[in-house]
């Protein structure tokens, strides 16, 4: 069963690492089918996987030259801020509650990216705005990781898409906001993880050859429209089964 597993993981890391998300929003499912506790295996074992998925891509985006530094910072910054707010928030909110609120920000993500077009690079908003902006969504994105246990690429990818970045320069700045939120979020989930340190190897493992090779795809041959429609189908199905999941634990 591990082996599957591990294909699984190194195939849903290959296909995030193309828009830069950390795979949290599929290994959370993932993880849940699989049997783990939701908030001390799910949460922290899904959170070690986004970190892998997100550092991987991330560094091949860098050597490609596809990272807005300066605002990908500022998301950073605050997202640490938002982390542990998020991760003691978690201990008194139902799991069910969690999922639903999960599958209610992904639907909104994925209709985001679904309808969003190709931005030219050069209409953008002002500068000083964007980097306000990046601090906000930081901030939110940092919470909802250690709320959810997902690195939330799903909320900065149409962000960046907003103020003006080409896919391409969404899916690289995402990947490193996701990086950092991720393995933050996981640092304050450690102390009550319940994981096997031996399915957490393997599978990060798994995470990152399958984002390596996701990051590379994106960053040489990739088409603009399928990364956002790839991006929004499979968000919409996965939102779908956890809203379900939420629901049906009331």
């Amino acid at each position: 069963m591990i082996y599957i597993l591990f294909i699984i993981i190194a195939v849903a890391a290959g296909f995030f690492a193309m828009m830069g998300f950390g795979g949290g929003i599929i290994y959370v499912p993932i993880l849940s089918w699989y049997g783990l506790d939701y908030k001390t295996g799910v949460i922290p074992l899904s959170l070690l996987l986004s970190a892998a998925t997100g550092m991987t891509a991330t560094y091949t985006y860098l050597r490609a030259r596809l990272v807005n530094v300066k605002i990908g910072t500022a998301a950073v910054s605050t997202a640490l801020v938002g982390a542990p707010l998020g991760t003691y928030c978690v201990r008194f909110i139902p799991t069910g509650i969690i999922k639903i609120l999960f599958a209610t920000v992904a639907v909104y993500a994925a209709v985001r990216i679904l309808r969003s077009r190709e931005p030219d690079g050069k209409s953008r908003i002002n500068p000083d705005r964007a980097l306000l902006l990046g601090f906000l969504i930081g901030l939110i994105v940092g919470f909802s990781s250690g709320l959810l246990g997902i690195g939330n690429g799903f909320l900065v990818f149409p962000f960046f898409l907003a103020i003006g970045c080409t896919t391409k320069e969404s899916a690289a700045t995402t990947a490193l906001v996701i990086t950092f939120s991720a393995f933050f979020a996981l640092i304050l989930h450690l102390r009550w993880a319940t994981f096997d340190p031996q399915l957490a190897v393997v599978l990060v493992i798994g995470a990152i050859i399958g984002s390596r090779m996701g990051g590379l795809w994106t960053s040489r041959r990739a088409r603009p429209q399928t990364l956002r429609i790839v991006a929004g189908v499979i968000i919409l199905l996965v939102a779908a089964r956890m809203g379900w999941e939420g629901l049906s634990s009331f």
